[in-house]
Parts: structure tokens; C-alpha cells; sequence
């Protein structure tokens, strides 16, 4: 199955959907033909409410509002929330350090939204790998058979991102590069990957979705 995420533009089309086909060196790969009406109602069949709204703030034009980013972040910093609790409940160290002693509770939770913020905005504008232009995939030779084979890209492992620096991501939280190194990292990568992981999870089940159509 093709990743869905390249099918999510075809939502709101004003003409039927095509085959689309994507240049991989001398190979063209073709994707499914999915009509917009088939790509929206598999959505319906991802289970997990934030993965699907993240999903579709990534990959849906329409969807990529402000109000939406909004409550996307509001439901992160809540199931952070959730995760330090836990952690003080079963009585182990939650590995991430005071913001600041001067920071109050109310502002501490403003910083905390504003990390958030900066780690789905960086989700969100993909820095697309160069080598496969985001796709992931790449022709790769194989000295063992004749031709060329089309596999995980080998410069991004198959992702189809490059991390962005750590300099890039003060600068997108607001904020000096000592002070993202030395306080603010452990938060910024927790939702990196619990962003990461949530799509993810939209996208198996969007695909589990499509597959059945």
C-alpha cells in the first residue's frame, strides 16, 4: 500500500482524482487511484482522535487552520500532563528539568504550549530529504542482481525528513541555543516523538482503511 499521506492533497479537489506517479530516478512509481470521497472516509476509520487530527493538520490543506494547531497543542500539553503524573505516581524521575525557578505554574504551562507549538510546527513543514525529495524511496543499486532496485532512501533511512538543527529549533521555540540544550531539549524531543508516533499511527490505520476500499 502507498503511503497515504502523498494521497491527502487530493481532499478538496475540484476535479476527479488521477493516478498520480512520482519520479524516482528512471523509475515512475504509480499510486492508487483513490477518489477524495474514499481518502475522507477511511479517515473516519482512525481510532485514535489526536493522531487523526494531527494526521490531517499535517496533510490535509484545509485542516492546517490556526484554530486547529491550537487545539492539537492544547490536547499535547494535556497528555503531558498526564505523563508527568504518571511518572510521580509510580514514583519515578520524570527526566525533565525545571524550566525555570522563576517561572510560575501559569507560566510554566505557557512554555510548555509554546514548545509544543514549535515541535508540531516543525512536524508540519517537513525539511524534505534532498535525495528522495520526501519520498522516502530511492533507486538503489543492487551489485548482486542486474538493474536497479527501488528502496529506503539511503540518506534519511527511509523517512523522507532531515531533523532540523538544534540551533533552528531555539530559534522556532524563541528562545537562546543554551538555553534549549541545557532546560528545554528533553521536552522539545518528548513531543517530537509522541508526534511522530501518533501520525504514524494514523497513517498504519488510514492505510488499513484504504486497503479494504
Amino acid at each position: 500500500m502507498t503511503d497515504p499521506r502523498k494521497l491527502m492533497a487530493r481532499l478538496g479537489a475540484a476535479s476527479p482524482a488521477l493516478v498520480r506517479q512520482m519520479q524516482l530516478g528512471t523509475h515512475v512509481v504509480s499510486m492508487p487511484d483513490f477518489s477524495a470521497q474514499d481518502i475522507a472516509a477511511a479517515l473516519t476509520q482512525i481510532e485514535n482522535k489526536l493522531a487523526r487530527r494531527i494526521y490531517e493538520w499535517f496533510w490535509w490543506p484545509a485542516y492546517s487552520t490556526a484554530s486547529n494547531s491550537d487545539e492539537i497543542t492544547k490536547e499535547l500539553v494535556n497528555r503531558f500532563a498526564r505523563h508527568i503524573n504518571l511518572k510521580k505516581a509510580q514514583k519515578k524521575p520524570s527526566g525533565f528539568p525545571q524550566l525555570n525557578k522563576a517561572i510560575t505554574k501559569k507560566g510554566a504551562i505557557v512554555a510548555v504550549k509554546r514548545i509544543a507549538h514549535s515541535a508540531l510546527v516543525e512536524l508540519a513543514h517537513r525539511n524534505d530529504c534532498k535525495h528522495c525529495h520526501g519520498y522516502g524511496l530511492a533507486p538503489i543499486t543492487n551489485e548482486k542482481k542486474i538493474g536497479i532496485a527501488i528502496g529506503n532512501c539511503p540518506k534519511c533511512a527511509g523517512n523522507g525528513v532531515i531533523p532540523i538543527s538544534k540551533s533552528k529549533r531555539a530559534k522556532l521555540i524563541g528562545i537562546r541555543y543554551s538555553t534549549y540544550i541545557n532546560n528545554i531539549q528533553p521536552y522539545y524531543d518528548w513531543f517530537l516523538n509522541e508526534i511522530k508516533d501518533l501520525e504514524a499511527e494514523a497513517v498504519r490505520q488510514h492505510s488499513k482503511a484504504l486497503s479494504n476500499e
